[in-house]
């Protein structure tokens, strides 16, 4: 016996998003621009991509949409996300005047550096053709899938800075306002306790002389 799906096109949704999106983008103006250098922001008014799928999957008795939201790091850190809620309120509501507005003083506050030398690896390697071969191995006799006991292991923890500078920043301060606590646990100890201790230190350790230190650009 063959199932059908039934795919329901639902453009006034898709509109009624992109609208809302735009909307939402004459706020938040920084993500609709360029980005120059990776040191500051064209506001340019460029916008940005708008992709629309459909897939054979349910995601509720009654259908539905989910929506994905993708921002570079370059432009902002997990806690400006608060983006999604000012999209959400203009769509329900036609308007998100009821939510404080983001502010933009990141350069004031940290202001943008081009250290000399200083260029870290993306990660990502552009080639013009990518073959792949996938061979596959039982874990047993992969030797990379066994266990090192002297490997160590740096457990990286992203801070909001926000709340930690002499006076505090308003939670609504979009940007990439954070620093890594960075906890590496001793040789040959067990106890995971240890490591939590040492990560809870070190996230104490970011408190407002030390951000302020950042702000000089001077890391420690």
């Amino acid at each position: 016996m063959k199932s059908h799906a039934k795919f329901i096109s639902n453009p006034a949704n898709s509109n009624h998003l992109q609208k809302s999106l735009s909307q939402v983008l004459s706020k938040f103006y920084p993500l609709a621009g360029h980005l120059v250098d990776d040191l500051y922001v064209d506001c340019n008014d460029e916008g940005v991509p708008y992709v629309e799928a459909v897939a054979n999957c349910s995601l509720s008795q009654c259908g539905g949409t989910a929506v994905g939201l993708v921002i570079s790091h370059k432009i902002a850190d997990g806690s400006s996300f608060f983006v999604a809620n000012s999209w959400a309120a203009v769509a329900r509501n036609g308007n998100c005047d009821d939510l404080p507005g983001p502010k933009f003083e990141g350069a004031k506050i940290f202001s943008p550096q081009d250290p000399a030398g200083f260029k870290p690896s993306t990660g990502i390697v552009m080639i013009e053709e990518l073959v792949t071969k996938i061979f596959t191995f039982p874990a047993s006799k992969n030797p990379t899938s066994r266990k090192d006991p002297n490997k160590i292991y740096t457990v990286l923890h992203a801070v909001n800075l926000r709340t930690r500078l002499d006076p505090p920043l308003s939670e609504y301060h979009f940007g990439n306002i954070y620093w890594l606590a960075i906890a590496k646990p001793t040789v040959g100890a067990d106890n995971g306790s240890e490591l939590l201790q040492k990560l809870r230190k070190a996230i104490r350790g970011l408190n407002g002389e030390y951000v302020a230190q950042l702000q000089q650009g001077i890391s420690i």
